[in-house]
């Protein structure tokens, strides 16, 4: 899309594949255009606790669901791409289902999908 080589596999957009890069996939590139890139120098992350504030949507779960969550260990998956973590450790239950009304979200904003999974 517009000279781009990035692909959002979920949707089947990009060029030359719309799909994660597999061996023996091959694309040209130009050279760099010279223009100054954007970027952030935040510290690595180290272990330890992370301060987690409670949504609007908290009360779509019990509260041993809630302590379940901010209890637990959690890892990154292994499933995470660009457009997200996936976290690996308990399933976190949604109190009457998980047809939850989306809203906008902001960075660091963690959701508990279907699965009982979160994902930030």
């Amino acid at each position: 899309m517009f000279g781009s080589l990035a692909v959002n596999a979920r949707t089947g957009l990009g060029s030359p594949y719309p799909r994660p890069l597999q061996a023996g996939d091959e694309f040209t590139v130009k050279p760099a255009s010279g223009a100054a890139s954007a970027g952030s120098n935040f510290p690595a992350a180290t272990q330890g606790p992370i301060r987690v504030v409670l949504g609007p949507q908290d009360d779509e779960f019990s509260e041993e669901a809630k302590a379940l969550f901010l209890d637990s260990e959690w890892k990154i998956s292994a499933t995470s791409d660009r457009m997200g973590y996936r976290l690996d450790g308990p399933v976190i239950k949604h109190l009457h289902g998980h047809n939850i009304v989306t809203d906008g979200t902001v960075d660091g904003s963690i959701q508990v999908p279907g699965n009982g999974a979160p994902s930030c």
